[in-house]
């Protein structure tokens, strides 16, 4: 059953608050990639904007610069967020630079690597954590390669060492098992954002065109809608799939009468701009918590077939075509009765569009900042109802 997040409203008259926002964020003028960054950074803007003093601590070559009104302070990682040996170091860098911000609140995102970095300093601040997925799991299933399984293992007794640690742990999704590995005391829904020009954009669908956000990876089911498409082609003629994503494979097409598009990385706005000349979005992954790309077609008024797995039923049951997770038959059965208009999705769209409203910039900055004021009012975050 879907459950709508609180509404919030922002109280600028009350004192500033001094946040430290650790986790991946774009470098000087380039583009957010992946939901964790494209979250990060909508948050941070919306945060200063709101009248928070933002400060973001981000892994990467040693820089400092300002993203308009956010300070963003570049520290070393070794391949970014390398386990053990560059965790070590990792954490010791950015535990540097937050006792030099002296923040109030320090706030990570993403597990584990931020999360980790975020908790296990010697802080006197709250410690809060959000988690963008069940990054263990999603590792598992992206490779069955025997290392994998290794790293898997690394990487979810870092996420579960972590959500323990953290005063409060912020979920995407509102059921905290679709979020993090392990039970945690403290646990609050905040979404993300869906950027405004989502809801203002001049929605204008092309005939036969579906979107595939996921590149050619396992774990958003490419190789489950690849045969599916087949069989989409053969029985809709102007049926054409835009592939958005990585591996960066940009340029070439494939499938019967090369009606596959491999579109690789896009910026935000091109990505909105494909998303806006389709008729359908298709999500066929393995494992999802809350994808943000089926919020932003929410927002749109962009119809949705997506899989059943993870967090999707809860948060998308009514405002999408779901189909059974691994069912390449099923998959483009729906796809056909969408594209076709044997199914109406008319009102899943309406219901889509509605549950956005609870995502924009204002309600999740309103709600961050209302957390933020909690955590302060007592230091140990008692106030907070635990998970249930």
């Amino acid at each position: 059953m879907y459950e709508r997040p609180p509404e919030m409203h922002l109280h600028p008259s009350e004192d500033p608050i001094r946040v430290a926002l650790v986790g991946p964020y774009p470098g000087p003028g380039k583009s957010p990639v992946g939901g964790v960054e494209v979250s990060l950074a909508r948050l941070a803007k919306g945060l200063a904007e709101s009248g928070v003093d933002v400060s973001v601590v981000t892994p990467g070559e040693r820089a400092n610069w300002k993203d308009g009104p956010v300070p963003v302070v570049r520290v070393p990682s070794e391949k970014r967020f390398a386990l053990v040996r560059g965790f070590r170091r990792w954490k010791h860098e950015v535990a540097n630079v937050v006792r030099s911000v002296r923040p109030d609140v320090i706030h990570g995102f993403g597990l584990p690597a931020a999360g980790v970095a975020a908790v296990h300093g010697d802080y006197a601040a709250p410690r809060l954590i959000t988690v963008h997925g069940n990054d263990a799991r999603e590792n598992l299933i992206a490779s069955e390669h025997p290392a994998m399984r290794i790293r898997t293992q690394l990487r979810r007794a870092y996420s579960r060492s972590a959500a323990r640690r953290a005063d409060v742990v912020v979920g995407v999704h509102p059921d905290w098992q679709i979020n993090v590995p392990v039970r945690v005391e403290r646990f609050v829904y905040i979404p993300n954002i869906v950027d405004s020009a989502y809801f203002e954009s001049d929605y204008r669908p092309e005939r036969g065109r579906v979107l595939f956000c996921g590149g050619v990876r396992r774990v958003k089911g490419w190789d489950i809608l690849r045969p599916a498409w087949d069989e989409v082609a053969g029985a809709v003629s102007d049926a054409r799939l835009d592939v958005v994503g990585w591996p960066d494979h940009a340029g070439g097409s494939l499938g019967p009468n090369h009606s596959v598009t491999m579109r690789g990385w896009l910026s935000p706005e091109e990505t909105r701009t494909a998303m806006k000349r389709a008729e359908v979005l298709v999500l066929p992954s393995r494992y999802e918590v809350a994808p943000m790309v089926l919020c932003e077609a929410w927002a749109l008024g962009l119809p949705v077939v997506a899989a059943a797995v993870g967090g999707i039923p809860a948060l998308a049951e009514g405002a999408a075509t779901l189909v059974p997770s691994e069912d390449p038959a099923s998959l483009a059965r729906a796809l056909i009765s969408v594209l076709t208009r044997e199914t109406d999705t008319s009102e899943s769209v309406a219901e889509g569009r509605r549950r956005a409203e609870a995502f924009t910039t204002e309600q999740v900055v309103a709600a961050h900042i209302d957390l933020y004021r909690r955590v302060l009012d007592t230091a140990s975050a008692a106030v907070l109802a635990p998970s249930s």
